[in-house]
């Protein structure tokens, strides 16, 4: 298994995220710098809605529903904040 280093990306108004491991065969987390409050979602790869859940008051670091991620396969986390949005590829082996 090779992993993906570990990469910070800064959004708008300073919220930083972070997915690891990327990919993964078991749990994945998001780690963010922002306290504002944030909806998740998680679709498979022909866009359909696995999963969504909004965080009022977001706690990192966050552990992702990997249990619904059976598949190894290409999914899409969708990190809805009130000042962006921005999406993020999930691989699942």
């Amino acid at each position: 298994v090779r992993y993906t280093p570990v990469a910070t990306v800064v959004i708008g108004k300073g919220e930083t995220w972070q997915i690891y491991p990327n990919p993964s065969q078991t749990d994945m987390y998001l780690n963010g710098s922002g306290s504002a409050p944030l909806t998740l979602r998680i679709l498979d790869i022909s866009g359909r809605e696995i999963w969504q859940q909004a965080l009022p008051s977001p706690t990192f670091p966050y552990a992702l529903p990997s249990s619904l991620l059976t598949a190894e396969s290409l999914y899409v986390l969708e990190i809805t904040t009130p000042h962006s949005r921005q999406v993020f590829k999930l691989l699942r082996q």
